[in-house]
Formats: structure tokens, sequence, C-alpha cells
């Protein structure tokens, strides 16, 4: 029955550091090749908008490190529980009778051992979840300067406002229905161009 409870809770822990691995690299994917598609296929002028659009794919980003974080908790705590239950069921089973105050004593090397590990583990997190946020920021804000220096695309891809102006008033019938003449349009085109999708 041990055997097989020791067996499930390894299943469970691969299966959630599989998932924490999974999740930081479509994090990392995520927040590097979507800053550049949402910089890309923004407006060209729109510099102020293009950079609160880290803001919202942050919030929506931060689902999954939400789901990263649970994953890589669960594997901590599943780690933990399983080197020192795997320690303590050895010593027991594989040392000598005489030698069982000697062997509780192994949980303790191994905790010291694997918090170094642990730590490398810590500290290599922080410096990709921190390379993660600099690069997207970065490529966010180079890809938008980047984007209004651009040449402007042609004019028949420009949007298009037609403004009527009536510039004078002839006459009125006798319905009493004013009618204008010579009232031009005025074509203004707004330096906006269409979504390139």
């Amino acid at each position: 029955m041990n055997i097989v409870c020791v067996c499930v809770c390894v299943l469970i822990r691969s299966v959630f550091s599989f998932l924490s691995i999974y999740l930081s690299i479509y994090l990392s994917i995520y927040l590097s090749f979507h800053f550049y598609l949402s910089m890309h296929l923004s407006f060209h002028s729109y510099l102020s908008f293009c950079l609160f659009i880290p803001i919202y794919l942050s919030i929506y980003a931060s689902f999954f490190l939400f789901l990263f974080i649970i994953c890589l908790l669960i594997n901590i705590y599943l780690s933990i529980y399983l080197s020192i239950y795997l320690s303590i069921y050895l010593s027991m089973h594989l040392s000598f009778h005489s030698y069982l105050s000697f062997c509780l004593f192994i949980p303790i090397y191994l905790s010291i051992y694997a918090s170094f590990f642990l730590f490398l583990f810590i500290i290599c997190l922080f410096i990709h979840i921190y390379l993660s946020i600099y690069l997207s920021i970065y490529l966010s804000i180079y890809l938008s300067i980047y984007l209004t220096c651009i040449p402007f695309p042609p004019l028949e891809t420009w949007v298009s406002v037609r403004i009527d102006t009536v510039q004078s008033i002839s006459s009125v019938d006798k319905k009493n229905r004013i009618t204008a003449f010579g009232t031009p349009l005025l074509y203004k085109c707004i330096s906006l161009p269409f979504l390139r999708l």
C-alpha cells in the first residue's frame, strides 16, 4: 500500500512538474511574441495607446502565471514530502536495526542537500521572470517607437471621411424648404491607416 502511494505521488509530481515547465515556456513565448504581434498590428500614431497594451497582456497572462505558481508550489510540496517519506521508509527497511537512530537523521541531511538546489531553482525562476518582463517591455517600447518611424501607407488605404459643408443658401422655395446650391464635398483624410492584418 505504501509503494502504491509513493508511485501515485511520484506520478502526480511528474505531472505538475511538466505543467510548470510547460507554463513557464508558454509564458515566456507569450510575453515575447504576443507583444511583437500586438505592436506590429497596432495603429501607426498611437504610441501612447501601444504602451498600455502590456498592462492588458499582463492581466491576461497573470492567469497562466497563477497556474504556474500553483503547480510550482504543489511540485515543491510533493518533492519535500517524497524526499522525507522515502528517506524514512528506506532507512527503516534497508538499514540495520541498531542504526535506526542514525538513519532517522537522513531526512535532515537530504533536506539540507536539496535546499541548495531549491535555492538555485528559485534564483533561476526569478531571473527568468525578470528577463521575461524586461524583454517584453523593452520589445514593446522599441517596436512602438520603430513603427512610428515607418512612412505613411498610400493614400488609397487611408480612411476617408466625407464632411459636407454648406457655403451658401440661395433661396427658399414656395414650400418653405431650404435648398442648397454649390455644396462642395470635402474629403478629409485622417492620418490613421487601416489595421494591417
